[in-house]
């Protein structure tokens, strides 16, 4: 287990203790700012004995769309999605009636985590306006220095508490050839995607399952990072990948 690892499972003991739940800790944004009303309503936000601890996206009226590591060895039943808001204590609650982990994911046993993708089934639809509607899935990998958007309610720092507010930050795709060359240790495939801004602006705790949007697509959901903003790619499960598409579409 590499040092990122390692502080990944610390940060989660942390979360476990202030949700008295097993979810482990995900990643979110440092350096970036805050969403607007309206501006993302794809973006949930999933929560355990009321603690925001992954985001998600709306994909269809019933479908959510999250990070397998979310929902491994949990109880979705127990899980709660909110939308149609940009705070971590407020929203729409829905209540999950299942979650499907993809059948390929191995977790920290695959050191990358391939297959990072689940879905979260709603026990009743959503009801979509202004501030709550779907993201269409991407069909096809964005192009090398494609923008993207990130977006999440998790540490703006290593120190910092989850944030109370919907934040965001542009990012950029870079190729798996300069992604692999900085994650050495870790084998990457074409079943993840990953991006760049700069050193300072990046995911970190909190924000695991969320959206990398491009194109007004969902093209990636947030994996993993070398915690945080320290100007190595941050990495992503590609929506566009056959597997993982056909596996999202399945429960569509």
């Amino acid at each position: 287990m590499t040092w990122f690892r390692r502080l990944g499972v610390a940060v989660a003991v942390l979360l476990l203790a202030a949700v008295g739940a097993q979810a482990r800790a995900g990643v979110a944004i440092v350096g970036g700012t805050s969403a607007g009303p309206g501006a993302f309503p794809y973006q949930v936000s999933l929560r355990m004995y009321g603690s925001h601890f992954c985001g998600g996206s709306i994909v269809s009226p019933t479908t959510v769309v999250t990070a397998a590591h979310c929902l491994e060895g949990q109880n979705p039943a127990q899980m709660t999605v909110y939308s149609g808001t940009l705070s971590s204590r407020a929203g729409t609650a829905h209540r999950v009636r299942a979650g499907y982990i993809h059948p390929k994911y191995r977790g920290e046993q695959r050191y990358s985590w391939e297959y990072d993708a689940a879905v979260m089934m709603l026990e009743t639809p959503i009801q979509f306006n202004n501030y709550v509607k779907p993201i269409e899935l991407a069909t096809s990998g964005p192009s090398v220095n494609s923008q993207g958007m990130v977006t999440g309610w998790g540490k703006t720092s290593t120190t910092s508490a989850v944030s109370p507010d919907l934040r965001k930050m542009a990012t950029w795709v870079v190729d798996q050839a300069t992604c692999q060359n900085s994650h050495r240790s870790q084998p990457l495939t074409n079943r993840h995607l990953c991006t760049l801004h700069k050193a300072g602006i990046g995911a970190c705790q909190g924000d695991s399952g969320g959206p990398l949007e491009v194109g007004g697509r969902l093209a990636g959901i947030v994996s993993w990072v070398l915690p945080c903003a320290l100007g190595y790619p941050d990495v992503f499960a590609r929506v566009s990948d056959p597997e993982i598409l056909s596996f999202i579409r399945s429960y569509l």
